[in-house]
């Protein structure tokens, strides 16, 4: 699996992705899944208007493909758009797709009106629990059980195992 961002238009092996905003000033998401032989399996867009890019991609045992990255405005991983802090920060997300066809099973985002980004994701083991590793500065919060995480004034590392 490969990760990461991109303007105007791109294809990756299954027909072309379009990036959302019109002007090609900012970047959407894509993931595409090739096979043991190289050969494409599946590719997929997220984003909205804002700017958005994947920098960590790591597969399961299954085989599904988690993603992390970075985020500004409201993009949608499936049905529900990630929180939108409002800010000209960068947000931290996580995605994790289904091995066939790359539908979403979970996707989530954290940070406040400062930068938070996700740089690496550590694949799932049994317990299906990725490990997102980052920077962030002001508070990133990850909901329960973890809750939020405050930098100590700075930009932090931040490493956080999640439990969708």
């Amino acid at each position: 699996a490969i990760a990461g961002g991109f303007r105007g238009t791109i294809d990756l092996g299954g027909g072309p992705l379009l990036n959302a905003d019109a002007t090609n000033a900012t970047r959407d998401i894509f993931v595409v899944k090739l096979s043991a032989g190289g050969s494409h399996l599946w590719s997929k867009r997220f984003g909205d208007a804002a700017d958005q890019i994947a920098r960590g991609v790591a597969m399961d045992g299954a085989g599904h493909v988690v993603i992390t990255g970075s985020y500004k405005g409201a993009p949608a991983f499936g049905a529900t758009p990630l929180p939108d802090a409002g800010a000209a920060a960068f947000n931290v997300f996580v995605a994790k797709l289904q091995s066939s066809g790359g539908t979403v099973l979970w996707s989530r985002g954290a940070g406040d009106a400062s930068d938070q980004h996700g740089f690496a994701v550590v694949a799932p083991g049994p317990i299906d629990a990725p490990i997102v590793v980052g920077g962030a500065k002001g508070t990133t919060d990850w909901g329960a059980p973890i809750g939020a995480i405050p930098s100590a004034g700075g930009y932090d590392p931040i490493t956080v195992q999640l439990r969708p």
